[in-house]
């Protein structure tokens, strides 16, 4: 672990591990499961040095959390995504539990979300959940 070294201000002194891709990825990241408030709670993060955000398409208020980090450069931040390749039912009927017809659905989930986040790819991808086999675990 070093201390980040990246160049965004809002971002200095905050804890990071440096990837295999050489990419600083800072280690605490501000999450959030609904819009409310979203925007003061955004600055609050903001104000305390974080610059690495997590959400999820599954949660309400991502598009709101789109609009605020497209308000900044993107190299400001540090942007973690979850998908659900079983989420809504298309999803469900094409993303086999073998793993048979996610990579597609991943693809395109991922490319909606960077296209909703201002273009530029997040910069991790989680898969949400997996598919689980029929009557599974």
């Amino acid at each position: 672990m070093t201390q980040s070294s990246n160049n965004a201000s809002s971002c200095s002194g905050t804890l990071d591990v440096t990837l295999s891709n050489g990419v600083k990825m800072p280690l605490v990241a501000y999450g959030h499961r609904d819009g409310k408030s979203l925007g003061q709670r955004f600055e609050a993060a903001i104000t305390a040095g974080i610059c690495h955000f997590d959400t999820a398409e599954v949660y309400r208020g991502w598009r709101e959390l789109a609009v605020l980090l497209r308000e900044r450069p993107r190299t400001s931040f540090f942007l973690t995504a979850k998908i659900d390749p079983t989420m809504p039912r298309t999803r469900r009927r094409n993303c086999k539990p073998d793993g048979s017809g996610c990579q597609e659905i991943v693809a395109q989930a991922a490319h909606a979300l960077a296209e909703a986040f201002g273009g530029a790819p997040v910069d991790l991808l989680l898969l949400h959940r997996p598919p689980l086999s029929h009557g599974g675990a």
